[in-house]
């Protein structure tokens, strides 16, 4: 068990960069505006672990100090926030797919699950 728990560990450090909730290829079907797209597939540099956030769910401990540290350190909440407000200003009033998904949804769920 001990051996699995650095494995986890030395995984979520190789996780650390960035990473999109969008592809702008994928959001060439939608009547969104280029700032809108610019914005939704932005790169959030934050550990990559975060973004299994995507799935609504209940967020307990993570029972890892050294994955709640990782998670947790450096600029990621600035990050979180900015590409949050950055969409919310860019894509406002818009709305993706026949479904009307609002566009900052997924990075809502992430903002939450981060919280």
């Amino acid at each position: 068990m001990a051996i699995l728990k650095h494995f986890v560990a030395l995984d979520i450090f190789l996780g650390m960069g960035a990473f999109r909730i969008y592809d702008a290829a994928d959001l060439d079907n939608n009547d969104i505006g280029d700032a809108c797209v610019n914005s939704l597939s932005a790169d959030i540099a934050c550990n990559t672990y975060i973004r299994s956030f995507m799935r609504l769910g209940y967020r307990g401990s993570l029972e890892n100090v050294t994955l709640t540290d990782v998670i947790r350190a450096g600029t990621c909440p600035g990050r979180l926030r900015r590409w949050f407000k950055t969409v919310s200003k860019d894509c406002a009033g818009k709305s993706l797919g026949s479904s009307g998904t609002v566009p900052q949804q997924y990075g809502g769920y992430i903002w939450a699950g981060w919280n």
